[in-house]
This record gives C-alpha cells, sequence and structure tokens, in this order.
C-alpha cells in the first residue's frame, strides 16, 4: 500500500505541472477568442446597418455571434 502511495504522489508531482500549464494555455487561448468574436459582432453590426429584424441570414449571423460572445465572455475570467 505504501509502494502505491509513493507512487501516486510521484505521478501527481509529474502530471499537475502539465494539466496547469494546459489550462493557463487555454484561458490565454479563450481571451483571444473572445476578441476575436467581439470584431466579429462588429463588423457584422456594421455589415448589416445594425439589422436586427431576426428573420435574414444577417441577423441570424449576428444572433449566433453573440450567443457565442456571451458564453465565452461568462467562461473567461478577466
Amino acid at each position: 500500500m505504501r509502494d502505491l502511495k509513493a507512487e501516486f504522489i510521484a505521478q501527481s508531482r509529474e502530471g499537475w505541472p502539465h494539466a496547469i500549464k494546459r489550462a493557463i494555455e487555454a484561458e490565454s487561448l479563450a481571451r483571444e477568442l473572445v476578441a476575436a468574436l467581439q470584431g466579429v459582432s462588429g463588423m457584422l453590426d456594421y455589415a448589416t446597418g445594425e439589422c436586427r429584424c431576426g428573420v435574414c441570414e444577417y441577423c441570424n449571423a449576428q444572433e449566433r455571434a453573440d450567443k457565442a460572445l456571451t458564453k465565452a465572455k461568462n467562461g473567461v475570467s478577466t
């Protein structure tokens, strides 16, 4: 049993730094994607004249971008 505990501790020392590094990289990527979505959302507003009819393909694209942006913002700590 003692050997299993020692093995677990050794593996944790190797695995956690890698997991933390990946989490930090994922947070960085998420921030970049939020910034990109903000840019796309702004371009869609400009391209459609801020149309919000909810029927045309531009409004549907704008709605999807807005939802994705909200979801991304809520998942990222700034």
